[in-house]
């Protein structure tokens, strides 16, 4: 199956800004609430992330949709100076 689908490239920080987190979600204002209110476990619910950068992507379906999102991630990344080895998040 080939298409488009749009998706959200999100980085959060906490309130030190010593961590970061690359997150990829199809629906921005409900991932963030999640974050906000712990409803996933993981990184975030550590302490109180915020949102520092969004971007909107669209993106195709099939082999190279993967391919596409990484490159997307390293823009991301190199725009902002991000260390290689910051934590990916997908939902």
């Amino acid at each position: 199956m080939h298409g488009k689908h749009s998706y959200y490239v999100y980085i959060m920080t906490n309130p030190s800004h010593t961590m970061l987190y690359v997150g990829v979600t199809n629906n921005l204002k409900r991932r963030v609430h999640e974050h906000k209110h712990k409803l996933v476990e993981g990184l975030t619910t550590a302490g109180n992330f915020i949102i520092i950068y969004f971007s909107h992507e669209t993106l195709g379906l099939g082999s190279s949709a993967g391919d596409q999102l990484y490159h997307c991630l390293a823009v991301v990344s190199s725009s902002l100076s991000l260390p290689a080895n910051c934590l990916l998040g997908q939902s």
